[in-house]
């Protein structure tokens, strides 16, 4: 699910709150949810894990990273250690639940996440293996480990495309797409 929306009320923090009826979310089959957005401006804090799996250890991991009240978890690579096999990506989805469903997570690949899905270019990447994006005045910039980073590869020339971009347009695309509206 991605939702997203543009608001200049400042007199309510960013909270999306979904359950089963809009206003009441309470007597479901299903668990309820809040989602904290991440802030538009400085302070931010980030929790940074990657290698979760689904160990014995992951649960207490998780535990820990959701005590220290994060606004945006990068994580990168090495998921749910699922190798192509449904039943792990389900089982992993089931243990982060209750965290990606209340803050942000934004994901790379390990060498346990082979697979790609078709990805939305905003940041000028034609992949979902690396990608950039940005968040409260920080433009932050994932990067594949197992997707080919040599000097002649598509992540390589996208990674030096990004570093090309004046601070205002953060990606060739926004620059693309506003030179073009004139």
């Amino acid at each position: 699910m991605r939702i997203s929306w543009v608001t200049d009320d400042k007199s309510f923090p960013s909270l999306v709150e979904y359950g089963t009826f809009p206003g009441k979310y309470t007597e479901s089959s299903e668990p309820e949810f809040q989602f904290k957005t991440p802030p538009s401006k400085f302070p931010l804090t980030f929790a940074v894990v990657g290698d979760l799996g689904q160990t014995d250890w992951t649960a207490s991991t998780l535990s820990h990273i959701n005590d220290c009240q994060y606004d945006l978890h990068l994580l990168p690579g090495d998921l749910s250690y699922a190798d192509y096999l449904q039943h792990l990506w389900d089982s992993f989805g089931e243990l982060i639940q209750p965290y990606a469903s209340a803050r942000s997570w934004m994901v790379t690949e390990g060498n346990h996440e082979m697979e790609s899905i078709p990805f939305i270019a905003e940041s000028g990447s034609t992949s979902n293996l690396y990608y950039s994006f940005e968040v409260a005045g920080v433009h932050v910039i994932m990067l594949g480990s197992y997707t080919d980073y040599g000097e002649y590869s598509d992540q390589y020339a996208w990674l030096k495309a990004e570093f090309e971009c004046p601070y205002w347009f953060p990606t060739k695309v926004q620059k693309t797409d506003v030179v073009n509206a004139d």
